[in-house]
This record gives C-alpha cells, sequence and structure tokens, in this order.
C-alpha cells in the first residue's frame, strides 16, 4: 500500500502574521479610560493597570506604560497638555527613560501615571486581564 500525501498537508495557510490580534487596550475602548477623556497622542503599551491603597485609607489608580519613539520628557509634556486642557489636575507624570536603548529603538521608556480612582463600565471585556492589565495576583504579568 502505498500512501502519498502533499507537504502542505495539515499545515496552516500562511497569512505573513504571526502576531495575534490583540483586544484594544482599555484606555481606548471606554473600558478604564483617562480622566476627563485624555488620550495619549503617542504610541504605548500599557503595562499594568491597577488600583492601589492610600496611607489615609483611600485608593488612587497606578497605570504603568512604555511609551514610544519619544523622550521622556516629550511624553511627559504631552500627557500633562492634556490633562490640562480637560481641567484635570489630581494626576502625578513621571517618566523614565531606558537606559542603554538603541537609537532606534521603538520603546524608550516607562512612564507611571498616579490617577484618581475609576470604576469600569459593565461590559464583558472590561474584566478581560489582557485587555485591561489588571491582574490578580495568580497571574501577575508585571515582568
Amino acid at each position: 500500500m502505498l500512501i502519498v500525501l502533499s507537504p502542505t498537508f495539515g499545515r496552516a495557510e500562511p497569512t505573513g502574521s504571526y502576531r495575534p490580534d490583540l483586544p484594544p487596550d482599555a484606555l481606548t475602548n471606554g473600558c478604564w479610560p483617562l480622566p476627563g477623556g485624555v488620550r495619549l497622542d503617542f504610541g504605548y503599551q500599557v503595562r499594568f493597570d491597577e488600583l492601589r491603597a492610600t496611607p489615609g485609607g483611600g485608593q488612587r489608580r497606578m497605570l504603568v506604560l512604555h511609551y514610544d519613539e519619544l523622550s521622556g520628557a516629550a511624553a511627559v509634556a504631552s500627557v500633562e497638555r492634556g490633562f490640562a486642557a480637560a481641567g484635570v489636575t489630581d494626576v502625578q507624570v513621571v517618566a523614565d527613560d531606558f537606559v542603554g536603548t538603541a537609537p532606534d529603538a521603538v520603546v524608550r521608556g516607562q512612564m507611571v501615571l498616579d490617577l484618581p480612582p475609576s470604576r469600569p463600565e459593565g461590559r464583558p471585556e472590561c474584566r478581560a486581564p489582557f485587555s485591561t492589565k489588571k491582574f490578580t495576583p495568580d497571574m501577575d504579568d508585571r515582568s
């Protein structure tokens, strides 16, 4: 008995794209927007977004993101302009450029935004950890 199989048997159709489609982040999908409806005008990746207890018993939202193709000073200035234009004053923004990045590197540094607390929309995608970057301790992804 002779069995002949094509070399493409059982293989996926090549698409040229090896990255899965990712859901939009919670800053842009309406789930966890920035205060005042501020939108970031530069490339970024949200690393995590969580509520933290304050010494006075309250809570603050800590949003950590990586910014792309600009300096930390330029990223902070952009964010602060957006909050000022929206009349939002209860925020703090700090950025640190990564040391030793190549001149053509996309990701240039990390920004931390200390924000007033907010509540999500009730839609299911507003609870999806890989969109919201709100990870439970058993799935923490801050590495």
